[in-house]
């Protein structure tokens, strides 16, 4: 297939330089993804990577800096569907919570619930933050059990609103919306990277109220970048004033 032949070519490339840097390719931990539309689908297998001897067939997916990248670019394997899946991470840790819950004070299983769960469910929610609905609200329920593990038994009858009050936290579809705002407000300001920031665009045909206001053209990150008023997210884009306004106009749950 030529597309074969064109990536082996360029991965001979790849590997020259690496071999002049004193570098060296391992093809047992090369992963190889081929993504193609869903109709050309049976058409992935035919295409490979040869290095040396070594023929490296198309993966189901690989992992990238702790994320787990599918072939189809959905985030079932990373959230659900894997052994390793944020979920399974998340109800781990979860576990290990409820041990320490029953002899510590709220201060502390908040601290502790901070730093082994809402810490690992925000790494890379920006990505898998647009997955379908059904695992974000997969999370949102973990989360809330996480929630309730610090408040104790006296949350019992609570709502989930005020459970996340009481520990301070933002729901996983705030979450995601404060992540995504941010990220796109840091860019902006940094121009980096420099690839993201150019696609960027707050050039307007006309001098209508979104050029005014600076906001930019649109995608779904974009949008919830441009629903936060320009008080809000002018200047540094302070944590504390976004995070209230999302509490006020972001919608807590999945509903």
């Amino acid at each position: 297939m030529i597309l074969s032949r064109v990536l082996t070519s360029k991965f001979e490339n790849l590997k020259t330089w690496m071999i002049n840097n004193k570098l060296v390719i391992n093809p047992d931990k090369t992963n190889f993804l081929v993504i193609v539309k869903k109709n050309s689908q049976e058409r992935r297998n035919e295409v490979s990577l040869c290095i040396g001897n070594s023929v490296i067939q198309p993966s189901v997916t690989g992992r990238l800096l702790g994320a787990v990248i599918s072939q189809d670019l959905k985030w079932n394997q990373h959230i659900q569907n894997n052994q390793g899946s944020l979920m399974a991470q998340i109800t781990s840790r979860i576990n290990g919570l409820k041990r320490i819950a029953r002899s510590s004070s709220f201060r502390t299983r908040r601290m502790v619930a901070d730093g082994i769960v809402i810490s690992k469910l925000v790494y890379l929610i920006n990505l898998w933050g647009g997955a379908q609905l059904y695992l974000q609200k997969a999370i949102y329920v973990q989360q809330m059990a996480a929630a309730r593990v610090v408040c104790g038994f006296q949350c019992h009858g609570w709502s989930n609103r005020k459970v996340l009050e009481k520990v301070g936290w933002l729901s996983v579809r705030q979450l995601t919306f404060y992540h995504t705002v941010l990220q796109t407000h840091r860019t902006l300001v940094s121009k980096t990277p420099l690839p993201l920031f150019k696609s960027m665009s707050r050039e307007y045909q006309y001098n209508t109220r979104n050029a005014a206001a600076g906001s930019i053209r649109y995608d779904e990150s974009r949008m919830m970048y441009n629903q936060v008023p320009v008080e809000v997210r002018t200047g540094s884009l302070g944590t504390v004033k976004l995070k209230d306004w999302i509490k006020a106009n972001v919608p807590m749950d999945f509903g």
